[in-house]
C-alpha cells in the first residue's frame, strides 16, 4: 500500500468515527442543542456541578480569621465539669511513649559506613594478593616451560651436564609446587569474590539505612 492510499484510508478512517460521535451526541442530547457555558473557575465537569452562574458567596479571608478566634476560644468539658483547652480522646490507658519503626542496626548509619571503609581496605589487600599470587604462579609455569624445553634439547646420556633423569626429577617438584600454588591461589580468589559480594551488598544497603532513618523522622513529626 502506497503513501497516499494509507493517508486516504486514514482519513476515511476518521470521517467514520466523526460520524459514530456525532450520532452519539445526537441520542444523548435528544435532538437538541446545548448552549454554551462559561465554565466558573476552571472547572471543567458539566452535568455534576451547576456552574451556569457564580456561586452567591465566597470565603472571605475575615470569614477565615473568625473561624480561627472561635476556635482558639473554644473549651471542653472534662469528666470533672472543668474547662479545659483540648477534647478528651477518651482512649483507654495511658498515651504510648513513641516508638521508631526501626531501630538497632537497621538505623546505624554511622556503624555501617565505618564497616564499609574497613571492608573497602581489606578488599583492596586481598586484590592485592591475587595479583602477587597470580605473577608467583606465573613464574612456576615459565620455570616449567624452561625445563621443558631444557629436556627435549639435553641427550638421554649426558656425560658433560645435567641428565634427562635430573631435568624429569625437577620438572615433577615443579610441578607440585604448581598444584599447591594453584589451590592457594584458588583459595585467595575465592576469599577475594566472596568480600567483593559484601562490600557490594553494604553498598546496597547504606540508602535503605538512610530512607529508614527518614522514615522514623517523619512518623515521628506525625505523632
Amino acid at each position: 500500500m502506497s503513501i497516499i492510499n494509507k493517508m486516504l484510508d486514514l482519513s476515511l478512517q476518521q470521517k467514520v468515527l466523526q460520524s459514530q460521535i456525532s450520532d452519539m451526541s445526537y441520542k444523548l442530547t435528544n435532538g437538541k442543542k446545548l448552549s454554551n457555558k462559561n465554565f466558573y473557575e476552571g472547572i471543567i465537569n458539566p452535568g455534576t456541578i451547576d456552574i451556569a452562574s457564580a456561586p452567591e458567596s465566597k470565603i472571605t479571608k475575615e470569614m477565615i480569621l473568625d473561624y480561627r478566634q472561635k476556635e482558639d476560644e473554644r473549651t471542653y468539658k472534662n469528666a470533672s465539669g472543668e474547662d479545659v483547652k483540648f477534647q478528651n480522646t477518651n482512649l483507654p490507658g495511658e498515651i504510648l511513649e513513641y516508638k521508631p519503626k526501626f531501630e538497632g542496626d537497621d538505623v546505624d548509619l554511622e556503624g555501617a559506613t565505618r564497616d564499609l571503609k574497613d571492608m573497602i581496605k581489606l578488599l583492596n589487600r586481598k586484590k592485592q594478593a591475587v595479583i602477587n599470587s597470580n605473577l608467583e604462579l606465573e613464574l612456576l609455569y615459565m620455570d616449567k616451560n624452561d625445563l621443558t624445553e631444557e629436556l627435549k634439547k639435553t641427550p638421554v646420556w649426558n656425560l658433560t651436564g645435567r641428565t634427562q633423569r635430573v631435568i624429569a626429577q625437577e620438572m615433577q617438584a615443579k610441578d607440585r609446587e604448581i598444584r599447591a600454588k594453584e589451590r592457594e591461589f584458588q583459595q585467595i580468589y575465592t576469599e577475594h569474590l566472596e568480600l567483593q559480594n559484601e562490600v557490594q551488598t553494604q553498598v546496597e544497603r547504606i540508602p535503605v539505612l538512610q530512607a529508614n532513618i527518614e522514615e522514623n523522622e517523619r512518623e515521628k513529626a506525625i505523632d
